[in-house]
């Protein structure tokens, strides 16, 4: 009998391991990476680079089969790993809880297509997921007074430990809401606290992409 149980246990064992194994996979298998992080994926919300490898943290879009933002989890983030081919792999507890999750703040009352948020890391700069147009999500912050849309954004850590990178700077590209320029926002931090940043921002005419 005890043989019996002590197998039976095993069994059991075996199964919770199989079904957190394959949690991940189910979920993100559904995933595809376009060819490029360009906006043409109306999926795609904006990614996040880092100078320390290729990889990058994608911010996809997670609505319900009504077409409405999902309200229990309006974005999925995950990690596309460029330096593994492509390997796409979610976010561990910790950098969802203290680096890369973002934290939903508010919804406007009556309203299934916007909605308001933060990164968990960095409480000082507000975000807004909210539809465009047909089939069309964006992601929009405020910076010199003007509305932008995310398209991506990129941190320079140099040196640091595992729970303190030394921050140096970080920069927010994206498009003016109004004049379709694009605008490149370079956060400092100061004493490598974020807090304490100090902002600097350049604007790229259409004329001057070309």
């Amino acid at each position: 009998m005890g043989k019996k149980y002590k197998i039976s246990m095993a069994i059991v064992k075996n199964k919770r391991v199989w079904f957190i194994v394959l949690i991940p996979w189910i979920i993100f298998s559904a995933f595809t990476v376009p060819k490029n992080n360009s906006k043409v994926d109306n999926q795609t919300l904006f990614t996040i680079a880092r100078s320390k490898d290729a990889n990058e943290i994608w911010y996809t879009l997670n609505t319900n089969e009504n077409g409405d933002l999902n309200s229990v989890n309006p974005v999925n983030v995950f990690w596309v790993k460029k330096a593994e081919d492509n390997t796409i792999e979610p976010l561990t507890w910790i950098q969802n809880q203290y680096a890369y999750g973002i934290k939903v703040l508010e919804t406007e009352k009556g309203r299934k297509d916007a909605l308001k948020f933060q990164f968990v890391s960095y409480n000082k700069r507000t975000f807004e997921l909210k539809h465009v147009s047909e089939n069309r999500y964006g992601v929009f912050t405020t910076t010199n007074n003007k509305e932008i849309e995310v398209t991506k954004i990129f941190i320079q850590i140099d040196g640091g430990s595992f729970w303190l990178p030394t921050v140096s700077y970080v920069k927010i590209f994206g498009l003016e809401s109004k004049t379709g320029n694009q605008v490149v926002e370079t956060i400092i931090p100061s004493n490598n606290k974020l807090s304490d940043d100090k902002n600097l921002v350049s604007y790229v005419s259409k004329t001057e992409l070309k």
